[in-house]
This record gives structure tokens, sequence and C-alpha cells, in this order.
């Protein structure tokens, strides 16, 4: 007998079925949801500034770190290392803890394969110790700059550190510029302008991102928001989408705000391009004179200045010949170097990002990138999802989906199929249930990360799925399999790492309760090419 399944639900649009209405149907919506954020984002930002909420979670931040370390430390019996020595010169060194993302995973070693031979050739696919390599980078983005340092000439060796570029604490450019520009953007009441103006401009962005380079490469790896900076949630929340020079089509405003807002120079001008140029100018020290491709990681907010970074290079890098940017002369020679050796062996690898810009910023980076532009995302991580698709955001598509189990999709149909089991309220708690217990068991992870597991299930599902180190252990088991040679040589068009990359259902009967199971859960019609095994019982990968 034939069994008959429901018709195959197709990704290649990138988009949910309420985001395929036209933009008339979705206009009185978007601009509800904008006025709702813009309005609380506004009345929060000046209640914290008035109470000074941010100075104190700042300064409760050692002390709260430090207190967690301890809980780990305690309930793991002192196996689990929760900070390291680190030289503070050539002779003393002091103990620092890990910061509160990494504390409870402390692992930042490559495996199955040498730092020093990263990026492994010149590919254009997607390959596995290339893509673990960069998950560490992001995950080591969330430590201080001295841990950097000590994690790069340690475990990353022959890695060498050169320094973390960040917004410098400048004054703003004057309340009067930003209420004039924020009159022109928003063409509303001035009063309400005012008012968020002047929120705005105490909360200057404070952008962070890592530069580590060997022999063959340098990679920007930008950070994520961290727990307890209210600057950076401010920034997530800004998600009116605008119009700017830099951009084809509309971007982020917090994301956009991030690389380019405008603070004042020691002699009083304004500076053009603030963090995006030092950025750009730091890197081209770097790359000058040799011939090392450019890297450009990060996670969560990190991944969202991944893609505005990379936008706004191609965008400057199509100026003519001749044509300058303002205020920076330089600026047309350092981005089209910069945008060559992304291309010239180099990628763009965002984790756990959210959505950035709407269909033309989308369409123009895909177009200028092409096979270097990788976004990955895992299981119920719902900040991938967030802006809304109604607002007008749109994903890139070159998506590779890490499953619950660890195997990697990235055939449109397999990644729906996937999202289907992972949000449907039963099988997300079964699998919810299954991390939770493979975790203890196999991953050794802390009883206090399994306690935040437990927590996150009641107050935000799905969040626990965008720690980077979930992001990290997946591509371990697969960099794993590389290295004992059960995955195929690297794919090297883009028909060959879809054959590669499609991930059928075999494996769903012997992992995923039945009763987990929706009727639309139907299997696909291509065969399973390759799977990740789950570690056996000593905590090995069978192959």
């Amino acid at each position: 007998m034939t069994e008959v399944f429901p018709p195959r639900v197709s990704q290649s649009q990138d988009l949910p079925a309420y985001a395929q209405k036209p933009p008339e149907e979705l206009g009185l919506a978007r601009l509800l949801v904008l006025w709702a954020v813009g309005s609380f984002t506004g009345a929060s930002l000046t209640l914290i500034k008035k109470l000074g909420i941010d100075k104190l979670l700042q300064k409760a931040t050692p002390g709260w770190r430090a207190g967690l370390a301890r809980l780990v430390s305690a309930t793991s019996f002192g196996s689990r290392t929760v900070g390291r020595e680190v030289p503070v010169d050539n002779v003393l060194t002091c103990w620092v803890n890990y910061s509160a993302i990494n504390v409870t995973e402390d692992t930042f070693r490559p495996d199955g394969y040498k730092a020093q031979d990263f990026p492994f050739g010149a590919l254009d696919g997607f390959h596995e110790w290339r893509a673990h390599f960069l998950s560490l980078c992001v995950k080591a983005a969330y430590e201080d700059m001295a841990m950097v340092r000590n994690i790069t000439s340690t475990d990353w060796k022959p890695f060498f550190y050169v320094g973390m570029l960040k917004t410098e604490d400048k004054d703003h450019g004057g309340p009067q510029e930003r209420r004039n520009q924020l009159h022109a953007r928003l063409k509303c009441d001035h009063k309400r302008a005012a008012k968020r103006a002047k929120a705005i401009d105490f909360f200057i962005p404070q952008t962070r991102a890592h530069v580590i380079t060997n022999e063959h490469s340098v990679i920007l790896v930008f950070r994520g928001t961290e727990p307890t900076n209210l600057v950076q949630w401010a920034t997530d929340a800004s998600c009116e989408m605008v119009s700017q020079h830099e951009v084809v089509g509309k971007v982020h405003e917090g994301f956009y705000a991030a690389l380019f807002y405008r603070s004042k120079t020691s002699d009083g001008n304004v500076a053009s391009h603030a963090m995006f140029r030092t950025i750009c100018e730091k890197l081209w020290e770097l790359l000058v004179g040799n011939t090392k491709s450019l890297f450009v990681t990060g996670h969560s907010l990190g991944g969202a200045l991944v893609s505005v970074f990379a936008h706004c290079l191609a965008k400057l890098a199509k100026l003519d010949e001749g044509e300058e940017i303002s205020g920076w002369p330089a600026g047309p020679q350092i981005v089209r170097t910069l945008k060559e050796r992304v291309m010239d062996g180099g990628g763009l690898y965002t984790f756990a990002g959210p959505l950035v810009g709407d269909d033309e910023f989308r369409t123009f980076s895909q177009d200028r990138y092409g096979a270097h532009l990788f976004r990955i995302v895992h299981a119920g991580d719902w900040v991938p999802q967030v802006p809304p698709y109604g607002l007008g955001y749109r994903h890139h598509t070159r998506e590779y989906y890490l499953t619950t189990f660890g195997d990697i999709c990235s055939d449109p149909d397999d990644i729906e199929h996937w999202r289907r089991i992972e949000q449907s309220p039963l099988s997300f708690l079964a699998l919810y249930i299954w991390k939770m217990a493979v975790g203890l068991r196999y991953r050794h992870e802390s009883p206090v990360r399994t306690l935040e597991r437990l927590v996150f299930l009641f107050i935000a599902p799905g969040l626990t799925d965008h720690w980077p180190s979930d992001y990290e252990y997946c591509l371990r088991k697969h960099s794993r399999l590389r290295r004992d040679g059960v995955l195929l040589a690297p794919p090297q068009t883009e028909e060959e790492h879809a054959a590669i990359a499609k991930n059928g259902r075999d494996e769903i009967g012997a992992h995923v309760p039945s009763c987990a199971l929706q009727e639309d859960h139907y299997p696909p019609t291509h065969e399973l090419v390759y799977q990740a095994s789950e570690p056996a019982a000593n905590g090995s990968f069978a192959s």
C-alpha cells in the first residue's frame, strides 16, 4: 500500500506564509509594531539613564561572574575549569574567570585539525574544520582582551592576537545635531523625537571586535550581546529599518549605528564612518604586502554586524574609479582590498545572527559574495527569527542548519522539515528533555548548565540553543568525522555541496519518540547521504 504524504513545502522563498502577503496587508501591523517598540525602547532608555541601572549592572558584573564560577566549580566537584592563569606582564600572572557565556563550557581547543593550517586551503564550499574553528573564535570573543590573548597564544598557536577594536567612549555629536537627525528621519512629533534623541545620545553603541592572524589569514570576530550590557540590548531593540548612503536597500537601525555612530574626535570634529572606518584601517594594515585571506565572523549581535560590515564593504567598493568617500580619501582602495581578500579564499560566517535588512539588502549581499557567505543556525534557537519577517526583514538564503542531533542541513526542504519538528510544541518538549539528559550524560555539562536549560524552558524556550557552546559542540562532532575520513572530500561546487549536506529523516525514528511527531512531519523524497553519529558511552564518536 502506497503511503500518501502532504505536499512538500519549499523554502526557496525563505519566507513563512504570513510574510508572503502583499506589503499593503502588512503596512498597518508594521507601523503598530514599530510604534510600540520605539515607544517602549525610548521610555526604557530614559528610565535606565535616570536610575543609573546600566552602571549598577556593570559594577555588579565582576562579582556575579565570580559567584557563578564558584557555583559551577562546586557543582562539578572541581572537575571543570572555570578560568585560567592569565599573564599580566612578563613576570606576574593572575587568575581570570571565564565569562558567564562560557563558564559552563570551557573548551577552546581545536579538535581533529591543527589551528596553524587554518583556513585549510582556498575552498568555496562549506568545510567542517573551518566552521568549527570560527565557532571557537566567536565563543572566545565574549571574554576579556587578556583572556582572548591567552587563548590565542596557547590553544590556537601559532595564531597571533592583534587586539580588540571598540567604540570609543567619547562625547556624542551633541543633542541638537542628533535631534535634527531624528526629526528628519522620523518626520513625526518633535517632542517625541527630542525625547528619543536625549535617550539615545546617552547610549552610545558599545561595539567590540577582536582581530587575530596567522600566516594564511586574518580573522575579524565581532562580539555578541553581553547578558548584562543594556546598551547592547538597546542596539538590538532599535529595529526600525532605515536607508543609508553605505547601504543598498534598508538596514536595521541599531545594527547600522553600532558600526557608524558618529562620535566627536579630540579636535572637536565629527569622525566619519566611526567604528567601520577604524576596523577597515586596522585590517588594511594587516593585509598590505601579503596574500592573506580575510574572514569575518560573529555570534548573535556579532553575526548581525558581520552582515552589515560585509554589505557596506561591497557597496563602497562599487564606487567609480577616482571617486572618494567623504572625509576618508583612502577609503575606496581600502574597502576594495578587504572585499577582494574575502573573495580570495576568505569568507563571512554568521552564527545565530538575527535578521538585518530588507530583500534588496539581502539580494545585494548574496550577489556580491555568493559562495563565501554562510549563515549557521542551531535547532530551536529563536534569535535568527527576529526581528519579524512582517516588518520587511529578510535573511540571507544560504543557510546551514544544525539539528538537535548535530547533523548539518543545507537543503531548504530538509531545513523546513527540521524546523517543523523543533518548533511544534510536543516534539520541542521531547527534544528539550533529550538535550538535558544528553548534556549531563555525554557532554558532561555542568549541572548549572542543565539548570539554566530548565529555567529557560519556562522563561524563553529555545534560548538555550542560542549559546555559542551549542554551535561549537555540533561542529566539533563534524570536525572529528572529517579527521577520521568519514566525510567526503570538500565539495567544490554548489551541486556537490547540496548532495553531501542533504539530511534525510531515517534517523528520526531512532532519536525522537513517535508521539512527538506530528502529521505534517512528512519524510523527504531523497535519501540520507551522511549524518553525524552520537557519542558512545565513553564520550567518543562512532563513525
